[in-house]
């Protein structure tokens, strides 16, 4: 139980640096190459390591207990930048994009 807790932890601290990497790169760029390009600032770039080290942390926790880790990974992210979007950028949530992210998470408990 312990594994799936921390697999579950490290999936949303993975997702929560992966969107902010994201918003801080390309979501002030104004350009696909500044975008790019942005994501060697000393910052953004130590956002990025951190991200990537979590989420290969939460898939190896994950591959204790299912084949299908980095799918339902891929699908807790899905939910945390989904929120992220809401809370940081400004998204609105709408029936349509709740009833979405409700077929992510029965896709990812089906795979579980």
């Amino acid at each position: 139980m312990l594994t799936i807790v921390g697999f579950v932890v490290l999936c949303i601290l993975a997702y929560v640096g992966v969107a902010t990497m994201g918003y801080l790169s390309g979501g002030q760029a104004n350009s696909a190459f500044e975008g790019a390009a942005r994501v060697f600032r000393p910052g953004i770039f130590a956002v990025m390591v951190f991200a990537n080290a979590t989420f290969g942390a939460a898939v190896a926790l994950g591959f204790q207990f299912t084949k299908f880790a980095v799918v339902i990974a891929v699908s807790i992210g899905i939910v945390v930048t989904y929120w992220f979007s809401v809370a940081v950028v400004g998204a609105t949530v709408s029936p349509r994009t709740l009833a979405g992210m409700g077929f992510v998470i029965f896709g990812a408990l089906m795979m579980s």
